[in-house]
């Protein structure tokens, strides 16, 4: 194979760097091709892999010995056609003879978009993400950036995202856009609203307890106690600055004198905590 030509010498798991074009001309194919077909199904299978870009090139990462290479370039170029007509879609130029069954795969994987996927590599994805959930959502967003996003920045090649993101520890794979949920996203949704629900149910059992309390103390006072609670009340209120100004009317006297009945109330609710008793009228 041609990569295996341009092992590094420092390194030998690793080429130095060489761009499409040098590589597809010393390979003597197309280089669309290439970019397209040869290189993602190498990196799928887990042969290769892309360790830098820079301006003099790509360096790869050749993961196995240059014999298994040829076999598998070899059989490579029986599978797909060098040019693709602009009106057909790539992933038909996948489909042949030896492809994976696609009752062979997952019921997760969508057999319309992933149906060339091996095994292996459906494995290799697991692994990579952590999960069968979240291996499905990594091909979602995949098929999803083909759509949304900005123009310039949509998936162009499916395979070849797959390709960079198995192949690369650090590559991570992002809706384009925020109109789809992700697994971590629906979760943090989900557990937020559990916890609103859980503080709701909360604080309608303590304001339960606390009328359940008011009503206990209330039943527990005598007349007199009670008189004397309405007797302090209104004697507040007549003697307040804004009564004795005239801002309170008589209309709304009333009113006053129950808003200060309360708050005698929930003062001596607590006070009686603390082993106090409320007065009698006299």
């Amino acid at each position: 194979m041609t990569l295996d030509r341009y092992r590094s010498v420092i390194n030998p798991s690793y080429t130095v760097p060489i761009g499409y074009s040098q590589l597809a001309d010393k390979a003597g194919i197309n280089a669309h091709y290439l970019r397209r077909a040869v290189l993602p199904t190498l990196a799928l299978r887990g042969l290769i892999a892309i360790a830098a870009k820079g301006f003099d090139g790509t360096i790869y990462q050749l993961r196995c010995d240059h014999r298994v290479i040829e076999l598998i370039v070899s059989a490579t170029t029986q599978i797909y056609d060098a040019e693709l007509p602009s009106n057909r879609p790539p992933e038909l130029a996948y489909q042949h003879d030896s492809a994976p069954s696609p009752s062979s795969l997952p019921d997760w994987v969508n057999r319309e978009k992933w149906g060339t996927l091996a095994p292996d590599t459906i494995q290799r994805l697991i692994d990579r993400s952590g999960s069968e959930e979240q291996a499905r959502e990594v091909l979602e967003i995949i098929v999803y950036n083909e759509t949304h996003g900005p123009e310039r920045s949509r998936v162009r090649n499916r395979l070849s995202v797959l390709s960079r993101y198995l192949s690369s520890p650090n590559a991570e794979i992002w809706p384009a856009d925020d109109g789809y949920e992700t697994i971590s996203l629906r979760n943090a949704r989900l557990e937020r609203d559990r916890a609103l629900k859980e503080k709701a149910l909360a604080e309608e059992a303590l304001k339960a307890r606390q009328e359940e309390r008011r009503l206990r103390f209330l039943s527990s006072l005598t007349d007199g106690q009670m008189a004397w609670i309405k007797h302090e009340a209104k004697n507040t209120v007549d003697h307040s600055p804004g009564s004795r100004q005239g801002f309170i009317k008589t209309s709304t006297r009333l009113a006053h004198y129950k808003a200060e009945e309360e708050k005698f109330i929930a003062e001596w609710l607590e006070r009686t905590a603390y082993g106090e008793s409320v007065p009698e009228h006299a």
